[in-house]
């Protein structure tokens, strides 16, 4: 009897993607039914997650989880693999082992393997100051107490929004193109104390980092200025 021969398959996608493949390019392509041919219905019968070394049955057309994100295996040999965001740390690889089937049902099976790229968002840390004068009561108030900036932001990662978020010694809000803003609502009671908040950026395919800014808030010291007053010789002494 002339058997089929199942050959391995890599598929490549950045974490957080999708990858869809058709039959023309599917796990079919370099397979060979042999002189009996394929099963009419279609060849692959089946499909399981990681390296089996043995054939299967059932699966086809349904999702399967893997490691990194999840799998539909078609009985054409097309696919589609759907990768989870933040899933991996280093570039990894997801295997499925998948099953043909010729004409006259003799089986076999190999491999399919996802190759994963990590995507890593680099934190980009943020520092910037405020001042404690502008506090209501302060030397300057009314000014200086609030501090408006914008993230450099690559242009395919937004921010996930922030309204009314509180901090330590003040309140901060940040839009998606990471323009922020932070207020000082009360005196740190310190020399030079920092408050920071924290915001979360994600790219289009959901990967996220968590970012911080610093706010430096500078204090509002007393101020001592010389003083001087006069005093004529034999006069009545003038008290201060």
């Amino acid at each position: 009897d002339d058997v089929p021969t199942a050959v391995a398959d890599t598929g490549s996608l950045s974490e957080g993607g999708v990858l869809s493949v058709l039959a023309a390019d599917g796990v079919l392509t370099n397979d060979t039914a042999g002189a009996d041919g394929w099963v009419n219905t279609g060849a692959v019968v089946g499909v399981v997650s990681g390296d089996t070394v043995t054939n299967s049955a059932g699966g086809v057309g349904g999702r399967i989880d893997g490691q990194y994100g999840y799998i539909t295996l078609n009985a054409d040999g097309s696919y589609t693999y759907v990768s989870t965001a933040d899933a991996v740390t280093a570039d990894a690889q997801d295997v499925f082992t998948y099953t043909v089937r010729d004409a006259d049902g003799d089986l076999t099976h190999s491999t399919l393997t996802i190759n994963v790229a990590n995507v890593n968002l680099t934190p980009a840390p943020i520092s910037n100051t405020v001042n404690e004068s502008g506090l209501a009561g302060g030397s300057t108030a009314g000014t200086g107490h609030t501090v408006t900036d914008t993230v450099n932001l690559p242009s395919e990662v937004k921010a996930v929004p922030v309204t009314n978020g509180s901090t330590q010694y003040g309140t901060f809000s940040i839009d998606e193109d990471g323009h922020y803003t932070y207020t000082l609502t009360k005196p740190s009671n310190g020399d030079n104390v920092e408050d920071t908040f924290s915001y979360t950026t994600k790219d289009a395919q959901g990967n996220s980092t968590t970012n911080t800014v610093t706010i430096t808030i500078i204090d509002d010291a007393p101020v001592a200025n010389s003083d001087t007053n006069s005093i004529t010789e034999d006069s009545v002494p003038n008290p201060v």
